[in-house]
Parts: structure tokens; C-alpha cells; sequence
């Protein structure tokens, strides 16, 4: 049992190690990424875009996409942005956790998410996300 343990403790940091250098791998493509889209306020447009990429890469419709004002702290500003989404679990799923991820780091604020009553496969949400601009 001891062994067994030890083991499936390497496996576990090996996958941690494996993850951490396919980020390495990809430093510079994240760096550049995350530049061009938190350099200055024009671009939330391009997180806009960003998003609506996102949801089409992995099958998510957006029915509609409401960003807010702009709120200007001391040191950055946030961007809050509502989303209302349709598709499968699975899709929604794999698109909400691709936002949080490098090189953009949108946060979620909010996720609401309820079955179709016509298909109970499909879900509706609404997400309320927020992006900070330094």
C-alpha cells in the first residue's frame, strides 16, 4: 500500500511537470497574447472577439454579450462583461475553463446554468465575467 501511494504521488507531479513545461513551451506565445490583450483600453474589443472565438471553437452559442462600463481603479481598470450562453455541458464546460486560463486570465464572476426544458441535453446560462487592464 505504501509503494502504491509513493507511486500515485510521482504519476500526480509528473502530470503537474508535464503541464508546467508545455507552459514554458509556449512562454513566449502567452507573453506576446497576453500584451496584446491588456495593454490598453481599446481593447475590449479584442477580448470581446476573444470570447466569441472561444465559444465558437467549442461549439457554445452566445445569444448575447453585454459589456459594461469600464471600472477605473487607482492602479488598472476592470472590465465586467455578461454573457448569455447555450450548449451542451460538456462544451460549456471546456469553454468557461479555456477563459481562465493563459494568456488572457478572465476571471468568472458568475455562472448560472439551467436545463433546456425543451432539450435536456442543451443548457442556458448566463456568465458574468470580469477582465482587469493594467
Amino acid at each position: 500500500k505504501k509503494w502504491n501511494s509513493v507511486n500515485s504521488s510521482i504519476e500526480l507531479k509528473e502530470r503537474v511537470l508535464k503541464k508546467n513545461i508545455k507552459l514554458l513551451d509556449h512562454k513566449d506565445t502567452i507573453i506576446s497574447e497576453y500584451k496584446k490583450y491588456s495593454s490598453s483600453l481599446d481593447n475590449v474589443s479584442n477580448i470581446l472577439n476573444y470570447i466569441e472565438n472561444q465559444a465558437q471553437g467549442f461549439g457554445v452559442k452566445i445569444a448575447n454579450i453585454r459589456p459594461r462600463p469600464i471600472d477605473k481603479e487607482s492602479q488598472y481598470d476592470k472590465v465586467i462583461i455578461e454573457i448569455e450562453i447555450e450548449g451542451s455541458f460538456d462544451s460549456i464546460n471546456s469553454f468557461t475553463k479555456e477563459l481562465i486560463r493563459p494568456p488572457v486570465f478572465i476571471t468568472v464572476d458568475r455562472f448560472d446554468l439551467r436545463s433546456s426544458y425543451r432539450d435536456i441535453t442543451k443548457f442556458k446560462g448566463t456568465l458574468t465575467l470580469n477582465k482587469i487592464i493594467i
